[in-house]
């Protein structure tokens, strides 16, 4: 969009970003918690997620400099992290509820 849309409104969007991104997460944490399970949450998608986001957060370091954007990504890999605990700590929990 450089040059067709003004800097501060890019700023705002991508700011209004970071709590829609942190609410999802935060939600999928609080309903895999309620439930003891994370359901049919594919563990491999959780860790690529978290690495992704962490691989971001070097790269937006490296190369950007930008604040936005580094809040955004360190968010999101905070809260991707979080559900990749939680995969690792319910793993077997659908066979204990059988059991």
């Amino acid at each position: 969009m450089g040059g067709y849309t003004p800097v501060n409104i890019l700023w705002s969007m991508q700011a209004l970003n970071v709590p829609i991104i942190c609410v999802s997460k935060l939600i999928q944490a609080v309903t895999n918690y309620k439930n003891r399970s994370t359901g049919q949450l594919s563990a491999v998608t959780c860790f690529m997620l978290f690495f992704g986001a962490l691989a971001r957060v070097f790269t937006t370091i490296q190369d950007t400099g930008d604040n936005i954007l580094l809040f955004t990504y360190l968010c999101t890999s905070i809260l991707n992290g979080i559900i990749a605990g939680q995969v690792l700590w319910y793993w077997n929990s659908d066979k204990d509820k059988k059991d």
